[in-house]
């Protein structure tokens, strides 16, 4: 009876007020998720990459990209980063058929313009790259160099099927190539200056399992490096002897010539049935080789193979079959800019199976035989991949956050709370 002398409070209805406590936790569910995704897609790390800018000139480069894990890559490229319209995929992919490597190799060719911009580009949606600035050396004044060249075998003996090379020279210019069945040729017309031979100059060759092998040498010791070195162990070349030093910049290291033949030299002995042909004659040009065996048994006695020269004017051809053992001659022609053919003749023999060989090197650029130019040899200190990465930190792209939980955990001790309230 004396209820009605006390204030009757006011309560809250119960659907009402479970209603305001869902809503209340859905909105701070939704905030603070959308705000950690925000997060978490604005601190995301560029996927790690090396990228690498070689063989610049005035209208062309070449661009390498490297990763620690096998990706499906391509390149865009354009005048401004918003308009990279342009496409250019690996020389040793098909076209839109990108394969998986650890080391990608593009070549940017007919560049008009002093600045370029390039992202690579994965099958990945995840992946994101950066954009890289690229920038034409228009001023380049190509040198008359002979190129580098060499072969490469693997630890088991077996021939690298492919492979990437960077040279550095100067300190700050790169030339690359791509190794094709263990063999490789590096132009080096795309330096700034002809080297001395007192001047060094780092190799690196990187196999299609991303490992790296580095070898140093001076520029006067190039003959220690065209012999077949072994992949995963890395050479020193940068001894050398006082005559060598004396000596002039011979005609193997530089040459005026359009039309030469570098491989193979005269009268030598080479202990492949698929000899690597290669030399140098005016930009894409038709190059034929009449190949002669001397051998009375041989069955292919008179063979004739075609190949043309790149628009840097270098060339290379390798059978596609087995010589047989025994002496060959062969006779290289072209045609120069007035329609004169040249033709270049060279004897070597193919040795038989087991036997080691090797090519004559030139008077001038041999070495004195003594200590101080042996090169040394060290083993590699492993053969991990040397790739380059560049991370940011960064908040989990997968899983839960705490926030979520604590709010869900608040709201039902609320909930809790309000239903004693209420009842």
């Amino acid at each position: 009876m004396y209820d009605k002398f006390y204030h009757q409070e006011k309560k809250i209805p119960a659907p009402v007020a479970l209603g305001l406590i869902a809503v209340f936790i859905l909105v701070a569910v939704l905030y603070f998720g959308r705000n950690t995704k925000k997060t978490t897609t604005l601190n995301k790390p560029i996927s790690p990459a090396r990228i690498e800018i070689t063989n610049v000139s005035g209208s062309s480069a070449s661009v390498i990209v490297c990763h620690p894990q096998k990706k499906s890559l391509h390149l865009v490229y354009g005048l401004n980063e918003d308009t990279m319209k342009e496409t250019v995929y690996d020389d040793r992919d098909l076209k839109e058929k990108p394969t998986d490597k650890y080391c990608h190799y593009f070549n940017l060719r007919n560049l008009e313009d002093h600045e370029y911009f390039f992202q690579p580009i994965s099958d990945n949606s995840s992946d994101e790259f950066v954009t890289v600035k690229l920038v034409t050396n228009q001023g380049l004044n190509a040198q008359k160099l002979t190129p580098l060249w060499g072969k490469l075998v693997e630890k088991n003996g077996n021939k690298p099927q492919t492979g990437i090379i960077i040279a550095r020279f100067f300190d700050n210019e790169k030339i690359s190539t791509l190794i094709k069945d263990g063999d490789w040729l590096l132009p080096l017309h795309y330096l700034s200056k002809i080297p001395k031979q007192e001047d060094g100059f780092n190799l690196e060759i990187i196999d299609g399992d991303g490992r790296s092998t580095f070898i140093k040498s001076l520029y006067a010791n190039i003959t220690e490096i065209q012999k077949t070195l072994v992949l995963g162990r890395d050479y020193d070349f940068t001894q050398i002897s006082e005559t060598v030093l004396g000596e002039s910049t011979s005609e193997s290291i530089v040459t005026d010539k359009e039309f030469d033949v570098f491989s193979p030299r005269p009268n030598a002995a080479i202990p492949s049935f698929r000899p690597l042909f290669k030399g140098v004659a005016g930009p894409e040009k038709t190059i034929t080789l009449e190949l002669t065996n001397f051998g009375v048994d041989s069955k292919r006695s008179n063979q004739v193979f075609k190949t043309k020269s790149a628009a840097d004017g270098l060339w290379s051809y390798t059978p596609a079959y087995d010589l047989d053992p025994g002496k060959y001659e062969v006779k290289v022609k072209t045609n120069d800019q007035l329609q004169k053919q040249q033709l270049i003749s060279r004897r070597f023999s193919v040795g038989k199976s087991g036997e080691s060989v090797l090519g004559d090197a030139t008077q001038s650029a041999t070495l004195t035989p003594t200590e101080a130019a042996s090169p040394t040899e060290t083993p590699a200190p492993t053969l991990e991949p040397t790739i380059e990465v560049t991370t940011s930190p960064s908040l989990p792209d997968s899983g839960i956050t705490l926030w979520p939980l604590t709010l869900i955990s608040f709201g039902i001790v609320i909930l809790g709370a309000m239903i004693i309230f209420i009842f």
